[in-house]
């Protein structure tokens, strides 16, 4: 039964490193010869976020604020910084049978593995 739990560990391991590896190459475009210079990029100004706005710094100086019809971000109870809503279901394990929790956000929703017994969403 160890050496099953092993090789199952492996092939996760080996599962991860390979899909991380086609995520990188799909997802960052290649052109070659052409590095982005650093005065080409724009950089996030996070004291200037809001709920519903998130504002940049470009190359030239200059500001960009992207607005949002929806919060895109929430203050943290504790310290009230602005962080970037994320409601991913990650699967999750609670007393109460739970499966599935949203990744991050003011509040928390839990959501059963399976619905049945005349539950449904709409």
């Amino acid at each position: 039964m160890e050496v099953r739990t092993r090789a199952r560990t492996r092939v996760h391991r080996l599962f991860s490193a390979v899909l991380s590896i086609v995520l990188v190459a799909t997802t960052t475009p290649f052109v070659p010869g052409a590095a982005v210079a650093e005065e080409d990029v724009r950089y996030e100004i996070v004291e200037e976020r809001t709920t519903h706005s998130r504002t940049y710094r470009l190359p030239d100086g200059s500001r960009e604020t992207e607005l949002f019809s929806a919060p895109v971000f929430y203050p943290d109870a504790d310290t009230g910084e602005l962080l970037e809503i994320d409601n991913t279901l990650e699967e999750t394990q609670t007393a109460a049978g739970h499966a599935w929790t949203n990744r991050s956000n003011r509040f928390s929703a839990t959501l059963p593995r399976e619905l049945g017994g005349g539950l449904g969403l709409a």
